[in-house]
């Protein structure tokens, strides 16, 4: 069995490819959509000329929610990792014009960089001027050509019997197998049933919010029918980490997935200093919408083949942004994005939003509910960016920062397994003894006021889970006696806590010391 076809016919052939991987031999995508991204579904901002005419409102007939959306997407990287956990030995051949702008080249350079990644047989073909040849290829745009001949020319060796290269399926197919394909979304999972041996979809969604009487006991796990289990388990606890995720998203919104993710496009803008480290102003794609504006740091000069660890380091709440922790302003024992790149590491210091150089209007963006979850979603796009780099070490990334820059340290670490290290100052202390009022800013997590009325007993989080979720990566966390934003007694409240229980529960080796 194959499958081809070209713009809406590629698409539906990968789709195709997706919801029943365990089926074909070959299919050939010729400039098809590789997913559903925000300025075709909303007409937002993003190179592709289509507009598809989705809502984000959820009154609206035509609304398309974040799980919907994300099915589209055929280079999910998780949902790639679960064709091949299934034993898809599928080839994708993907033929796609350079200069498309329908259905954007750079989606489909990104559906390929995914592919391989997850380990997929994807075979591509990008489409410029020494390729046409007035017969077969006659554009480098969507149109390609004579869209039969393409496939002949390209993929004609694994599809005609005589051929030596001729792809066969081994083993039985989906309609065969008569099993379930799942494919997990941020409120459920799709389901493609082969049960009746023909494909039935569904959608199923995620049991309801678990919700906790309080934050600080962290030595049970509530279950399904809201029974009470006490922790005996590593998979028990990351049902319990889970259910903590879910609590930190009530309140910030949905992290986003890799639907959003865009190519990083890091344009360097300005050579600010070479000696004793170099230091370059950059800028780098987070999201359709919104470049962060960012320093980089690293050694003067870089050695062939060696890789370095690398920080990121994230400013406190101030107008000057990364300004300040480079040392070009503010007190000196802030300047600590300057002391680790004189120490040799590669250091990325991105602007907050709505601080520094990075205009952001939260109004304007529906899609983040948060300034928090906003700047969770720039730092992770950081770390995509380290780890692309050839001098970084991507296994050896940590984040730092202070105040605001501390519990963004510790916020974007809970999302993202990548950071190893993490070090907050001066960031946290329990919401019992915290200002909850303060957090709820457009600039931070509004629906605190909103949806929960600052009150700190029904908020679906504290700070004890969340530096529980970090480990077991390494935590340092430094508070002040004299603090009076971030309460010293109380920070000592979560340590405690979240360290008694690593400690007895999970055999985690803990330090602690007084502020």
């Amino acid at each position: 069995l194959y499958c081809t076809g070209g713009s809406g016919g590629g698409n539906v052939t990968q789709m195709a490819a997706k919801l029943a991987p365990r089926t074909f031999a070959c299919v050939i995508d010729m400039c098809g959509m590789k997913k559903l991204s925000d300025d075709i579904a909303f007409n937002q901002p993003g190179g592709s000329t289509l507009n598809a005419r989705w809502s984000r409102d959820e009154q609206s007939p035509n609304f398309l929610s974040i799980d919907a959306q994300e099915i589209r997407f055929v280079g999910h990287p998780q949902h790639l990792a679960t064709r091949q956990q299934l034993g898809s030995r599928t080839k994708i051949v993907v033929v796609h014009g350079v200069d498309d702008h329908t259905c954007p080249i750079e989606d489909a350079l990104e559906l390929v960089a995914n592919m391989q990644t997850a380990g997929v047989d994807v075979e591509p073909h990008f489409i410029d001027t020494a390729d046409l040849d007035g017969k077969v290829f006659t554009s480098t745009g969507h149109a390609l050509g004579n869209r039969t001949a393409i496939v002949s020319r390209i993929a004609g060796k694994y599809l005609m019997p005589d051929s030596e290269q001729l792809l066969r399926r081994e083993g039985m197919s989906d309609f065969q197998l008569q099993q379930d394909v799942r494919y997990a979304t941020p409120n459920g999972e799709f389901v493609i049933s082969y049960e009746s041996g023909f494909p039935v979809g569904r959608f199923e969604r995620r049991l309801a919010a678990v919700d906790y009487p309080e934050h600080q006991d962290l030595s049970y796990v509530l279950d399904v029918a809201g029974q009470r289990q006490e922790i005996q388990t590593a998979g028990q606890w990351a049902m319990r980490r889970q259910h903590i995720l879910d609590g930190l998203q009530r309140v910030m919104g949905q992290l986003p997935d890799a639907s959003l993710r865009v190519p990083l496009d890091v344009r360097y803008e300005q050579d600010v200093r070479s000696t004793p480290f170099r230091q370059r102003k950059i800028s780098y794609q987070a999201d359709r919408s919104d470049r962060v504006p960012a320093y980089l740091l690293h050694p003067p000069t870089l050695s062939a083949g060696v890789k370095l660890p690398a920080i990121l380091c994230l400013h406190q709440t101030t107008a000057a942004g990364k300004e300040e922790v480079v040392g070009a302003s503010g007190p000196e024992n802030m300047h600590y994005a300057r002391e680790l790149a004189e120490q040799g590491y590669v250091v990325l210091v991105p602007d907050y939003p709505s601080l520094g150089e990075h205009e952001y209007d939260f109004a304007a963006h529906p899609e983040f509910v948060s300034g928090t979850m906003k700047a969770v979603w720039d730092n992770i796009r950081g770390v995509d960016l380290l780890q692309s780099l050839p001098y970084v070490d991507g296994q050896r990334i940590a984040a730092i920062g202070h105040s605001l820059g501390g519990h963004n340290a510790m916020f974007t670490a809970v999302f993202e397994p990548r950071i190893g290290v993490v070090v907050s100052s001066c960031g946290f202390s329990s919401l019992q003894k915290d200002d909850v009022p303060s957090w709820s800013g457009t600039r931070y997590m509004p629906r605190i006021a909103t949806l929960y009325e600052n009150d700190a007993n029904r908020l679906p989080f504290d700070f004890t889970e969340v530096v529980a979720s970090l480990a077991p990566r390494p935590f340092l966390a430094v508070a002040a006696e004299e603090d009076h934003d971030f309460d010293a007694s109380g920070v000592r409240d979560v340590i405690q806590a979240a360290f008694a229980f690593l400690a007895e529960h999970l055999g985690h080796r803990v330090l602690s010391a007084s502020p």
